[in-house]
């Protein structure tokens, strides 16, 4: 051990040894070959306890090969990575992985960095083990869609109740006062203007609770493909609220994950509530596509704009549905829209994740 600190030109007082052994993560010295120079205590233990080769743990051969043995196999993808610090390109990485060792499957992260002493590039690899915090975040991300699932549900029945009884309630008294017009044909004009004012408002009800209710729907249904589902609602929106909505989608967008396409769903929900309830624009633009490795949705209306971002987030489910995004490392942008307002959602897509991109010509889809 001795000598190969002495070859790595660090001396040949055990200082190196002493401070990586005070560390609680399995941590191994490499040099610019990723060949294994030191290793401290924690990390010989885990090896012998996982039956991953002799007591040295590795100490003399290559890095990578050592780990192809032992439970960390996982951590190999890191390769690149490691190569990247040692040419310059970054000072450091990290990198989380499974193992399935002696005590179970467990999660852990692995963090490297330069260091150099006598001109010498060495690198620092921490593997510790982070099983608690996935679990916790596994756990909270549980919960997260629990509360989702049960507003959801609670936005159903508002729903059910607003169409199957608000607005038929409202119905009858629509047709009790034109009963009553009957009866008051006679009479004076003043009691007629109050009747016909009160019909009017009757009739706005029924269909701003029919726009509520239907905005009110869950996302995407079960069973059912994201773009023609987005269509479809779109195209009711329009028939409900007499807002005329452009929609712009990719020819060829491909399916992406469930989550991102409830969460665009969402965002488009809200924001065309926001436009039928506060904007008073006569129309507005939804339009969707994918651009290096993103995803990008974009809702433009063309009313009186928003006083600010915080009114907006605090008048509808924008705020909520900025947390789901950032879930996703997506961003949410509320800007103006001169006039009107824009809401820009980007949410970044795994290379497995993102489908087929799109062609270069992009199709205007047109509900009315």
């Amino acid at each position: 051990m001795e000598d190969l600190l002495t070859h790595a030109g660090l001396g040949q007082e055990h200082w190196l040894q002493a401070v990586i052994d005070a560390l609680t993560p399995r941590v191994a010295v490499l040099d610019c070959d990723l060949s294994i120079l030191a290793v401290n205590q924690t990390w010989r233990h885990f090896a012998v306890e996982n039956g991953a080769g002799p007591a040295e743990a590795g100490v003399g051969a290559s890095y990578f090969h050592f780990i192809n043995q032992s439970p960390d196999r996982a951590a190999s993808a890191a390769e690149p990575g490691l190569r990247k610090i040692l040419e310059g390109e970054q000072e450091s990485f990290c990198f989380d992985y499974v193992a399935v060792t002696v005590a179970g499957q467990r999660w852990f992260q692995l963090k490297a960095a330069s260091v150099s002493d006598e001109g010498k590039k060495l690198l620092l690899a921490c593997h510790e083990d982070v099983t608690e915090r996935k679990t916790a975040q596994e756990a909270q991300r549980e919960i997260d869609e629990r509360i989702l699932q049960a507003r959801e549900e609670e936005q159903r029945r508002l729903a059910r109740e607003l169409h199957d009884s608000t607005v038929q309630k409202l119905f009858a008294v629509n047709l009790n006062l034109a009963g009553l017009r009957t009866l008051l044909e006679k009479s004076e004009k003043k009691a007629q203007n109050l009747l016909a004012e009160t019909e009017t408002l009757g009739r706005e009800c029924m269909q701003e609770l029919r726009s509520i209710s239907y905005l009110l729907r869950p996302p995407v249904p079960d069973g059912h493909e994201f773009m023609p589902a987005l269509c479809s609602y779109i195209d009711g929106f329009c028939k409900r609220s007499n807002i005329r909505i452009n929609l712009v989608i990719p020819s060829h967008a491909g399916r992406m994950p469930s989550r991102v396409e409830n969460a665009l769903f969402r965002v488009v929900q809200e924001s065309l509530s926001n436009v039928h309830r506060h904007s008073r624009s006569p129309s507005a633009t939804v339009t969707l596509c994918k651009t290096d490795g993103n995803v990008v949705l974009e809702i433009k209306d063309q009313g009186k704009g928003i006083p600010g971002r915080a009114a907006w987030a605090a008048g509808g489910g924008l705020a909520g549905i900025q947390e789901r995004l950032q879930e996703l490392g997506g961003s949410l942008e509320i800007k103006p829209n001169h006039p009107g307002t824009a809401v820009v959602v980007t949410i970044p897509l795994k290379e497995d994740e993102a489908e087929a991109q799109e062609r270069p010509d992009d199709r205007p889809a047109t509900a009315a």
